[in-house]
């Protein structure tokens, strides 16, 4: 038999495709615009991931051609559109842990579609499986393979491969429709499945450890896949990993021969040596309560020493622009060790329709003594990407709390004082407006000493969501009143979060975009107060540091130089998932120079792990709520400053060891 034609288009490999399982891989000029286009691939899928986009071109948004091979539930869809219609199949996928091989026919002139999975056409049905993509036209129309990544960086909805929750292999795209003879050359030549055996040898008996894995007898052209029990993932004959806590750490190895016939073998490795200080608490699980996923952590300390965690219940999925979503809350009365009962705080009902309550943003006061919390959120009926476009207004509203986050009151729309919307074609016209993701902050010193500071995000006119800006609003009475303090004049900048510096002014530090692109870094403004109170911004400058890719971040005050009882240091906490493209290895810093340097860093959590809110507990060790994923929860953790400093910085007064 012969083999597959050679006339491919673009073909990729495992070795170019093993990338997906942290960001989507993308070919930027490849469209195939021929009327007929075959796509070919061998896959091996984890089920039960919702909607999973294996392959896709075009098809930025629900209007435009293209054609995608998704899986949906247990359903394998191939799905394309024309300029005027739309066509899709589906078939059962095996849940069996095999590689299978799909061949995909795309008439993209009239959008119909012919597709075998393991040479098999009869399976397949006509479907009315949509792929309804939330990016607008503007994102990457090329070729996107390993999950439909949108152009906010990151996003894990839609994705295939994440974690090592698929592999691909032999992606090939050819620009005419093969026969079913040339998609028969597909088939594996018989043999014998491959062994799968390997050895491990660690360079110390206990942890910290660097320990080499070895495939033994794996065959020529097959490939060796590593996956360890903490998420880490390697290929290769041979690899070696680094292990820095003891513990029971499961290792994979699965051997994939040439025809794709897989052999698998388990193992566990004990490490003794240094335990992992650190105790990480679940405190929003997706399926709690009714809620599809839990998405947008923030959190504070009140007044009584009691922390209050606020998440987004998004009830039908973790997907931004899902219906139903509410503001809801936990609160731990022993620094996080446990948590009370999930609360509803905040709903978005119009007309008798709930719609999405989003962005809880809460600050406490403490220069009044009165410790109120005061929670900012936004309320939307209609998507970002529509309000973007002039479809639909974004609403802003505060509540309150008296009790320390037991209960909730006053509930009152402040729309009219911190946005301008509804405008279009006036050059105010403010379209998307959030407030501080995370928690805000209460200034301390200065002629603003109690004011509540917000760093917001607003777009103007038709600038994109990836051309946004930051602004700040700030209420000078707790919360009774509210107003607009300036615009930072730099494009490309959102979700900001700001903490205050030893001079009075204020620190913003936000996610970055240069032409709508992610930076990779994060955008660092200086805000200060002048003599009249009006805030000036000063440039923008992108931290080398602080490796970014495109995520909401964190920061907080830890001490001030004035606090003698803390060895009388300035000490700024920040925190986010440090790696230049995925969403991964949670990472915390600490600054000793108002946030010029920072000179100790520790990873929190090597896996999935997006957006993020600090605090300080009473005991002085510093929490962080934070994402294990999109899907993943949203999780608590604290450790001590000799922790993260590995000794070389301590507080004076005896830290507590909770």
């Amino acid at each position: 038999m012969a083999g597959p034609p050679d006339d491919y288009q673009v073909r990729y490999g495992l070795d170019a495709l093993a990338a997906i399982h942290t960001a989507a891989f993308q070919a930027e000029d490849e469209c195939f615009p021929a009327p007929a286009v075959t796509v070919c691939f061998w896959v091996k899928a984890a089920l039960g991931q919702g909607t999973q986009v294996i392959v896709n071109c075009g098809h930025r948004h629900a209007e435009e051609p293209g054609w995608s091979c998704f899986l949906h539930g247990n359903q394998l869809v191939a799905s394309a559109r024309g300029a005027s219609s739309r066509a899709a199949v589906a078939c059962p996928y095996p849940d069996d842990d095999c590689w299978h091989f799909v061949a995909v026919i795309f008439d993209t002139a009239h959008a119909a579609i012919t597709a075998t999975l393991d040479g098999d056409a009869a399976a397949w049905r006509a479907s009315d499986i949509a792929l309804r993509p939330e990016a607008p036209a503007g994102g990457h129309a090329g070729l996107t393979v390993g999950g439909y990544t949108d152009a906010a960086g990151g996003h894990f909805n839609y994705t295939f491969g994440r974690a090592g929750a698929g592999l691909l292999d032999e992606l090939r795209v050819y620009a005419r429709a093969l026969t079913a003879a040339e998609i028969a050359g597909f088939a594996p030549p018989a043999g014998p499945a491959p062994c799968a055996r390997f050895t491990s040898h660690a360079q110390e008996p206990d942890a910290p450890a660097r320990v080499r894995f070895e495939a033994l007898e794996s065959g020529a052209g097959s490939i060796c896949l590593w996956r360890w029990s903490d998420g880490e993932h390697a290929i290769g004959q041979s690899v070696e990993r680094d292990f820095a806590y003891a513990g029971s750490y499961g290792v994979r190895l699965d051997v994939v021969d040439a025809g794709h016939r897989q052999a698998t073998a388990e193992r566990v490795l004990a490490l003794g040596g240094v335990e992992n200080p650190l105790r990480v608490t679940p405190v929003f699980t997706s399926g709690e309560g009714g809620y599809a996923a839990f998405r947008i952590p923030s959190i504070v300390r009140a007044l009584n020493g009691d922390l209050v965690a606020f998440a987004e219940g998004r009830v039908e999925s973790a997907s931004d622009s899902t219906r139903t979503i509410r503001i809801v809350s936990k609160v731990s009365r022993d620094n996080g060790r446990t948590w009370g009962a999930l609360r509803v705080v905040a709903r978005n009902i119009v007309d008798g329709v709930e719609h999405a309550a989003m962005n809880a943003s809460p600050v406490v006061d403490t220069v009044r003594g009165t410790g109120r919390i005061v929670l900012v959120f936004k309320k939307l009926e209609s998507s970002e990407w529509e309000i973007a476009q002039g479809r639909g207004v974004m609403r802003t509203s505060c509540i309150f709390s008296d009790d320390h986050g037991q209960s909730w009151h006053g509930e009152r729309d402040i729309t009219a004082q911190v946005h301008r919307p509804a405008q279009i074609d006036a050059a105010a016209d403010w379209r998307i407006q959030r407030p501080a993701l995370g928690h805000a902050i209460q200034l301390q010193t200065g002629a603003q000493r109690g004011r509540l500071f917000h760093a917001g995000t607003l777009t103007r006119g038709e600038h994109s969501v990836f051309n946004s800006q930051n602004y700040v609003f700030w209420s000078d009475d707790l919360g009774e009143t509210w107003q607009i303090g300036g615009i930072a004049p730099q494009l490309g900048l959102n979700e900001a979060t700001a903490v205050e510096l030893e001079d009075g002014a204020v620190m913003v530090n936000s996610r970055s975009y240069h032409d709508e692109q992610p930076t990779g870094r994060r955008a660092v403004t200086r805000a200060a107060f002048g003599d009249t109170g009006a805030v000036t911004f000063g440039d923008t400058r992108h931290d080398a540091a602080l490796i970014d890719p495109a995520v909401q971040a964190s920061i907080v005050r830890y001490t001030w130089r004035h606090e003698t009882q803390y060895g009388g240091k300035s000490r700024i906490v920040f925190a986010n998932p440090s790696h230049p493209r995925a969403r991964k290895r949670m990472t915390v810093r600490l600054s000793a120079d108002d946030g010029q340097s920072w000179a100790f860093a520790k990873v929190v959590d090597p896996g999935p792990a997006a957006y993020s809110d600090l605090v300080v507990q009473t005991d002085m060790q510093i929490g962080l709520l934070y994402e294990r994923g999109n899907q993943g929860g949203i999780w608590y953790v604290s450790f001590t400053l000799d922790w993260l400093t590995d000794g070389q910085d301590t507080l004076r007064q005896q830290e507590g060891t909770g």
